[in-house]
């Protein structure tokens, strides 16, 4: 860029201010070029009518006005590059591309667009593979002013990597099992799920075909002995693709038309085209049918479940077919299931009154084979943290199935252990940890108004386990003296507050009972730091919802810490 330069001359202390010398303005020359030069290419589909290539132009000086920059082709620029790089492309027929004789910058701006449009069907049909060896040479001739040099930056290659047009098929790892009812043959559909790398796919040229041959190669490869499904139980649907997603679906619909009881039957699917589209399937996807009696089961039923805090629940229950009408189903409470359970497993469960335990009803929908039974165990007389273990088990109730529905064994139970503690990790809802000195006993005021605010931090409740190590240093972890109601126990429960050791640990246990509220208090409270700390505590445990009221003070002989916050699990 030439600059521009202006000058006061001094003499010998005399300053010369009558006489101004101006030197003439230079015009600034723009300098325009292709942002992007060499060989470039476009990643397309095959099948696309046309791809449109976006071309973009900068300038960097003289964008006050506007320039005309003509463009052209040069096999030339072809030649060049193949002599530097060893390559083999060709100039690419006009016949299939169509691009503007020029590009416009408009005043004030510092870049411009053009568009070149090439036919890629047309193409790909005429040079199969050989079309991404073909290239546009586009180059920048001429301008509407005088600009500078273009160089290097004046030219740029343009061409196509294609890729052809393919529908990938959603292959679940395991068959599609419909069971038909004798009793109540309803329909039922499977849909067949694809992925396509292309936009423009017409559903006319894909069909789903049976695949009857696939039947034997399946029965030999599993050791099974299926029959090919009868042509009569199911039907094809046009299928459907979504262009913005670009996925395929089509949908079978399955009957017991033409099954006899007692066989079953496999159907392999397979996606076949007509439009010069690549399929990739890795397997048919296999539908097994049979026409046989409904059976029920809970998929819980494995092992033993643990029942969280607040003592609510749901379980499962679930058929091998579905049913044209709604069916009410239940669960019932089964304490002879426990005692049971505790004579294979070696255990000694508790278990509650049947005045306790509260179970639902569900409704299995018209057409689906599954619903969701919620229960509820009212544990209120159950100690927390007791050395007691309690069980809930819940059985289908089989009187709620039409006759002849078969129950799996073993998957008709789900045992449930109750756990009621108040450990565990729970977060800070309103900000509480606060160090200050000088607090004057009894301002019960001033600890609640100075210790509002915002704040999530994470504290762990825990509980005391017998010769714990890391807390036997707690030289205040007190026994209680003789004649109280503790006498000779230690707190069982510790609670780190501020979420760091260093903030601080308060020792504590629950009130046996609680108070008219409801509510269970943190008595026995003492501090780790020293036996001198004195406490005042008001805080207590809500069991309805499980969350904690703490509002606590410890008055050291430094300072005071201050604990007021809600806890919440």
């Amino acid at each position: 860029m030439k600059k521009i330069i202006s000058s006061i001359l001094l003499l010998a202390g005399v300053t010369v201010a009558s006489c101004t010398v101006e030197l003439p303005r230079p015009d600034v020359v723009p300098d325009p070029a292709f942002s992007l030069s060499g060989l470039q290419k476009t990643a397309t589909i095959s099948s696309y009518e046309t791809t449109d290539v976006t071309v973009t132009v900068k300038r960097t000086y003289g964008v006050s006005k506007e320039l005309m920059l003509n463009l052209s082709v040069d096999g030339a620029e072809i030649d060049s590059y193949n002599e530097i790089y060893s390559t083999g492309f060709r100039q690419m027929d006009s016949k299939y591309y169509t691009m503007p004789e020029s590009v416009t910058f408009a005043p004030n701006t510092q870049k411009a667009e053009f568009v070149v449009t090439i036919k890629t069907a047309e193409l790909v049909r005429d040079n199969g593979k050989g079309a991404e060896n073909l290239l546009i040479p586009v180059v920048l001739t001429g301008a509407s002013m005088e600009v500078a040099d273009f160089g290097s930056m004046g030219s740029i290659l343009i061409g196509l990597t294609t890729s052809e047009p393919t529908i990938i098929v959603d292959v679940p790892e395991t068959p599609e099992v419909l069971s038909f009812l004798s009793i109540d043959p309803l329909d039922q559909t499977v849909t067949i799920k694809a992925g396509t790398n292309f936009n423009n796919l017409d559903t006319k040229r894909v069909s789903i075909k049976i695949a009857d041959d696939k039947v034997a190669e399946f029965n030999a490869a599993n050791g099974t002995s299926y029959e090919p499904i009868p042509s009569s139980c199911y039907k094809v649907s046009d299928g459907t693709f979504n262009p913005e997603q670009m996925t395929f679906e089509d949908v079978i619909s399955f009957s017991s038309k033409g099954m006899a009881e007692g066989k079953e039957y496999l159907c392999p699917i397979v996606l076949e085209q007509t439009g010069g589209y690549v399929v990739e399937q890795s397997s048919p996807v296999y539908v097994i049918a049979s026409l046989t009696s409904l059976r029920a089961w809970t998929p819980e039923a494995v092992g033993k479940q643990v029942l969280p805090s607040y003592r609510k629940g749901s379980v499962t229950i679930q058929m091998n077919a579905p049913l044209s009408n709604d069916l009410q189903v239940s669960f019932k409470y089964d304490p002879e299931a426990v005692s049971a359970y505790n004579a294979a497993n070696g255990t000694s469960y508790k278990t509650f009154d049947v005045s306790k335990v509260s179970v639902g009803e569900a409704s299995i929908k018209a057409a689906s084979k599954k619903a969701t039974v919620e229960f509820a165990v009212d544990a209120s007389a159950m100690p927390y943290d007791g050395e007691d273990a309690y069980m809930v088990a819940l059985t289908v109730d089989q009187d709620k199935f039409p006759k002849g529905t078969l129950f799996d064994e073993g998957r008709q139970t789900v045992f449930f252990e109750v756990v009621k503690t108040i450990t565990g990790d729970y977060v800070k809802t309103v900000e509480g940890v606060q160090w200050e000195f000088n607090l004057t006993v009894g301002e019960d005021a001033t600890f609640v108004a100075a210790n509002k605010g915002g704040g999530e931090t994470t504290h762990k409740v825990t509980a005391f386990t017998e010769n714990e190590t890391g807390y036997n240093s707690f030289s205040n972890r007190i026994d209680f003296t003789a004649g109280s109601a503790h006498e000779g126990v230690p707190q069982r429960y510790y609670i780190i507050y501020g979420g760091k050791w260093k903030d601080g640990v308060i020792l504590f246990d629950l009130s046996e009972e609680p108070d008219k509220d409801g509510f269970y208090r943190m008595v026995n409270v003492s501090d780790r730091r020293t036996d001198d700390d004195w406490i005042w505590n008001k805080s207590r445990f809500n069991p309805a919802d499980g969350s904690w009221d703490l509002q606590m003070a410890v008055f050291g002989y430094w300072n005071t810490r201050k604990l007021f916050c809600r806890l919440t699990r």
